[in-house]
């Protein structure tokens, strides 16, 4: 009978040591949990498009989560085109010159506490001044009126300045501006 009590106060003892041992790998530690929904506004909502020549934009983000929750990530392959700094709850972009006659982009991860987005930046191609047009002008600067078949429906809506109908040149609206 000694010998039995034995054997199950090792076993026991052996299960315990064994049990003490593992760790929990797929825990997740979240430190400072807000104790409150995540909330995260950010503008623009998906994508920036930017202009081929050197360029500079903005990300604004608005949360009820602390400023310093906020981080970000650029993909390797555009680190050396596309910069990118974080200073309270901006970020900004500074695109190097696009010398390619095709637009370039890519994807911007956003994470603020655990809610995570992503924001596409788009560079323009240097195409359009390879062709003659050599600047262009958002909708709002031209004082041109639109046909019933445009439509100002995107917030990068514009002309390329070049006198394609006829009506005014580049020059004569860069003197209307």
């Amino acid at each position: 009978m000694k010998k039995i009590k034995f054997i199950y106060a090792t076993m026991l003892l052996v299960l315990a040591l064994a049990m003490n041992a593992c760790d929990d790998y797929y825990s997740v530690t979240v430190n400072g949990d807000p104790g409150i929904t995540p909330t995260v506004l950010i503008t623009p909502e998906e994508s920036i498009t930017l202009p081929a020549k050197e360029a500079a934009g903005e990300i604004e983000i608005i949360s009820n989560m602390d400023n310093s929750t906020i981080s970000f990530h650029v993909p390797s392959d555009a680190e050396r085109w596309c910069s990118v700094t974080l200073e309270g709850n901006r970020i900004s972009l500074a695109l190097e010159d696009n010398p390619r006659m095709i637009a370039r982009s890519t994807i911007l991860t956003i994470k603020v506490f655990s809610v995570t987005r992503k924001i596409e930046v788009v560079q323009e191609a240097k195409a359009a001044e390879s062709f003659g047009f050599p600047e262009f002008l958002p909708f709002e600067e031209t004082g041109l009126a639109l046909t019933e078949e445009e439509t100002n429906d995107r917030e990068t809506f514009g002309y390329w300045c070049r006198d394609v109908r006829g009506s005014e040149d580049c020059a004569d609206i860069q003197r209307k501006i």
